[in-house]
């Protein structure tokens, strides 16, 4: 069902010139990221910005009375109209 729009937009993507990157990475110097390739192997990369997509929903924590408390998912934050008490 994800695979479809994935690939369109992976296509998309390599029609505007942007590379897709799948793996798990971290930084390993300034400006630069190594990526355990999801195909294997790795990639270096090294940019002026670096943009990171982790996906769409935060994985809920499972952390007893974090429902009741005042914490918050970026996810509900954007329909703020002031800022949360302390």
């Amino acid at each position: 069902m994800v695979a479809g729009p994935r690939e369109k937009n992976a296509s998309r993507q390599a029609q505007d010139g942007l590379d897709l990157i799948e793996g798990e990475a971290h930084f390993s110097g300034p400006k630069t990221l190594e990526v355990a390739l999801t195909g294997g192997g790795t990639r270096q990369i090294s940019a002026p910005v670096i943009v990171i997509d982790a996906g769409t929903r935060p994985k809920p924590l499972a952390i007893t009375g974090l429902a009741t408390s005042a914490c918050s998912i970026q996810r509900r934050s954007w329909s703020w109209t002031s800022s949360p008490s302390t």
